[in-house]
């Protein structure tokens, strides 16, 4: 209910998107997304890049890494190294500091949630243990705010905006926004104008509460401290 598009079998059963008439890879919309990054590092160096080391959530399996090293040739790019997320976020944070330490690396990204016990000696990271969920990152977050901001519509204007992709996109990125908001601020204001183009344009408007906003998600939270203990 989230997306505008749908994720339909491909050939020999792999995952496609259907978007703009058209039945995309995963494979191929990741090597879009890698040709990007690609453009912005050449821009940023003022060369041609060609090799990358590229970092990926701790329990991607053997299938997905080779796929991402296919989508980065079709990119362009020589994949020198796929890195684990939880060894680059250990590297980054003991690099030349000389420690010795148990480390808990606890990584909640846009989609997925991971969580690794690794040693650190010098400059060697040790990965012990890993856990995690491929379906619980950042995004669920916002769509806890969406469901909240919808409940306070009346019905048949909740209906609507369920059934209007680009109205529920809008409203899910107002709800990232504030997320963002609530990070620093104890209130904030999800703003919407414009929501639906009806006969009299709704304008949606809620303010929500960093408390607020911790009930709704404590859930979520629950579930990746579940992943902790375990």
């Amino acid at each position: 209910a989230y997306f505008e598009y749908s994720v339909v079998s491909g050939p020999n059963d792999f995952a496609q998107v259907e978007i703009g008439g058209r039945s995309l890879s995963i494979e191929e919309i990741l090597s879009r997304f890698l040709y990007e990054v690609r453009l912005e590092a050449q821009k940023h160096f003022g060369e041609n890049v060609d090799k990358a080391v590229v970092c990926v959530p701790a329990h991607f399996t053997g299938s997905q890494r080779e796929a991402i090293q296919r989508a980065g040739k079709r990119a362009g790019l020589e994949i020198k190294q796929l890195v684990s997320e939880p060894v680059a976020a250990s590297v980054a944070y003991g690099f030349s500091r000389g420690l010795n330490q148990q480390l808990l690396i606890y990584d909640l990204g846009g989609g997925t949630f991971d969580v690794s016990i690794v040693r650190l000696t010098g400059n060697v990271v040790e990965v012990i243990t890993t856990d995690g969920e491929e379906h619980l990152g950042g995004i669920d977050f916002d769509h806890r705010l969406v469901d909240h901001c919808l409940q306070t519509l009346p019905e048949d204007l909740r209906r609507q905006v369920q059934n209007d992709h680009v109205a529920l996109l809008r409203l899910r990125l107002a709800c990232e926004s504030a997320k963002r908001d609530l990070s620093e601020q104890n209130e904030t204001e999800i703003k919407v104008p414009q929501l639906l183009s009806v006969a009299a344009p709704y304008h949606f408007a809620c303010r929500i509460d960093r408390e607020t906003f911790n009930a709704i998600v404590r859930p979520l939270v629950e579930r990746s401290l579940e992943t902790c203990a375990r």
